[in-house]
């Protein structure tokens, strides 16, 4: 099968080099792009660990740099992830939610023919509970950010977060996911040891 490989801005096919399109009112701008016809190959990896009915994302990576371009699937009846990739070394990134959480992670080298990738072992998440006390004084409206350390990307990928919330404007937050940290959790209001 063949298809076209994602291109941006300006005519790059790496999306960490990509440039935004300046528009305003009145303005045009033209942009070639050089699509490229390539043979794409099927790609098929078993998931180990998860249970039957588990929703689950898929992330493919272009050697480990995210963005958007390239998708697989994952098909919960023979519990594996499928599609189709051109030549590359991808990453691929799975997370499973409730009400089971687990995520795991593999990288698969295509070249020139179908890959058949080692099985995907999933790890079970662990929750972090991150207790919050909501005192407003303003009509902000609550929310939080997680965010990686380093300038990686890796801070809410595989995770999410369950909120429960409690007399006296008190919430608990648990967060759920694996193989990743978190290095600072941002919420708007205080933060308190309890």
């Amino acid at each position: 099968m063949y298809g076209y490989a994602p291109i941006y801005y300006p005519n790059v096919t790496d999306f960490a080099s990509a440039s935004a399109i300046q528009l305003g009112a009145g303005k045009t701008v033209q942009a070639n792009l050089s699509l490229v016809r390539q043979p794409y190959y099927p790609v098929k990896v078993a998931v180990a660990n998860v249970s039957t009915g588990t929703p689950m994302n898929v992330i493919v990576s272009v050697q480990g740099r995210r963005g958007p371009g390239y998708a697989l699937g994952y098909n919960d009846r023979e519990q594996i992830i499928q599609g189709l990739l051109p030549n590359g070394t991808y990453t691929l990134e799975a997370a499973g939610y409730e009400p089971n959480a687990v995520a795991g992670s593999l990288n698969v080298t295509v070249h020139g023919a179908a890959v058949e990738g080692p099985p995907m072992t999933m790890v079970a998440g662990h929750p972090i509970k991150v207790d919050v006390k909501e005192e407003f004084t303003s009509t902000e409206t609550s929310g939080f950010t997680i965010n990686g350390g380093g300038g990686s990307s890796r801070g809410f990928r595989g995770r999410y977060l369950r909120r429960i919330v409690c007399h006296r404007g008190c919430a608990t937050w648990t967060l759920l996911g694996a193989n990743h940290f978190i290095s600072r959790v941002c919420v708007v209001g205080d933060i308190r040891r309890s």
